[in-house]
């Protein structure tokens, strides 16, 4: 890691007690180039959290930097408390339309994590609803100001298509609130049985009452988001690190059971170890033992470490790449079995819009038609790769 993604990794640490500011000085005894530091921070998403830990402690941190987070915390502050109106309004308007809704991520975590609101990043509202319901979901997102943005160009009967190849859509407001509609939480057969109709939790906002997912079911999500993308935002690990942090032992134990009964161990024993190493989360000292000896879950850690300090994040970073190439073979390494492998070379092989375009009685053409199209565009996927200048790789001023 360079020093500065080390310093951006120290800021998100919370509660920031002593522990977090022994880190965070540890961090500033090596040379900080602050203009870097902006970037990393802007990167994963964490300025509340890095306004947090440093703007209103006695570190020597520049004024201009000051000033840069304190702005950037402020822009945070206020677009959470507008996502955390919109989605008490929203959970309002689907409880009257007696449609199935909750809310994953966003002001729920917010408030789960940190405990207040304008501390947790968010560009979004992810809103969880069921695949029966997605059509009636999507004529009440556009009877409250939405309209869809994502996929575009479809025609409104293909949408029932594309819903089975995809699991979310996206729409938006004229204030430019996106709103991502779920009706599955993955495309791959991950958390299937999670959908609107599983069991919530309460969340309570500015007096009203939004749901989210059971903490066991919200925990394993972030868990399962987060390893799907290799932790390539600090934001993603800092929010689970920052529930994890207020459990037990015990409970941290029954977490890493329950993850084999969702299916999701290895990602689970990842999680668990990156927080431990990034952020010092206390393990029991026996699972401590038993996660460092998992080698599948010590590969994926390396991988997860290359993607955080990737330049780009992983739905950003060129398909080519070393660090996506790695990332995607990590998950033929989860021991899942067949149907998971098949899973994830039917997620690499369809395109969603392309081939809800298709009627199903021509699903041959678009499986003949993709390896030659797929052979034709490898060129502009290499050529992608090379525009990565090597000064905005990590470490490096950019």
């Amino acid at each position: 890691m360079s020093p500065e993604l080390q310093l951006a990794t120290a800021c998100c640490r919370y509660p920031h007690g002593p522990a977090a500011h022994a880190a965070i000085a540890a961090a500033l005894a090596s040379r900080i180039d602050w203009t870097e530091f902006g970037s990393v921070v802007q990167r994963h998403r964490i300025s509340g959290l890095a306004a947090s830990a440093l703007c209103n402690a006695a570190f020597d941190v520049p004024p201009e930097t000051r000033k840069r987070l304190a702005q950037a915390a402020h822009q945070c502050a206020t677009q959470d408390l507008l996502h955390a109106a919109e989605t008490a309004r929203l959970q309002q308007i689907f409880d009257d339309a007696g449609t199935p809704a909750m809310f994953l991520k966003g002001a729920t975590i917010g408030i789960l994590a940190y405990g207040r609101l304008g501390i947790k990043q968010s560009w979004d509202i992810d809103l969880l609803t069921t695949e029966a319901c997605m059509a009636k979901a999507l004529q009440v997102l556009e009877r409250s100001g939405y309209r869809l943005v994502d996929p575009v160009g479809l025609p409104r009967d293909a949408l029932p298509r594309f819903a089975r190849f995809y699991h979310e859509a996206q729409v938006r407001d004229e204030r430019g609130i996106t709103v991502e509609l779920h009706w599955r939480l993955f495309s791959k057969p991950i958390l299937p049985g999670v959908t609107g109709d599983s069991e919530t939790q309460v969340v309570r906002i500015g007096g009203r009452e939004v749901r989210t997912l059971r903490e066991d079911l919200l925990i394993a999500y972030m868990i399962a988001h987060g390893q799907e993308h290799g932790w390539s935002r600090l934001k993603w690990l800092a929010d689970l690190n920052a529930l994890l942090a207020q459990k037990s032992e015990d409970a941290l134990m029954a977490l890493h059971t329950q993850a084999r009964a969702f299916d999701l161990g290895a990602k689970t024993s990842t999680a668990l170890l990156l927080c431990a190493r990034l952020f010092d989360l206390r393990l029991p000292d026996h699972l401590a033992v038993e996660l460092r000896q998992d080698r599948i879950a010590e590969r994926l850690v390396e991988v997860s470490l290359d993607c955080i300090a990737h330049p780009l994040t992983g739905s950003a970073m060129p398909a080519l790449s070393r660090t996506k190439l790695a990332l995607m073979a990590s998950r033929f390494r989860e021991g899942r079995g067949w149907p998971a492998v098949a899973a994830e070379l039917g997620s690499l092989w369809t395109q969603p819009i392309t081939r809800a375009r298709y009627p199903a009685a021509l699903d041959f053409a678009y499986h003949l038609l993709r390896l030659p199209i797929l052979l034709l565009r490898l060129p502009l996927k290499l050529n992608e790769i090379r525009q990565i200048k090597p000064s905005a790789m990590p470490g490096r001023e950019s």
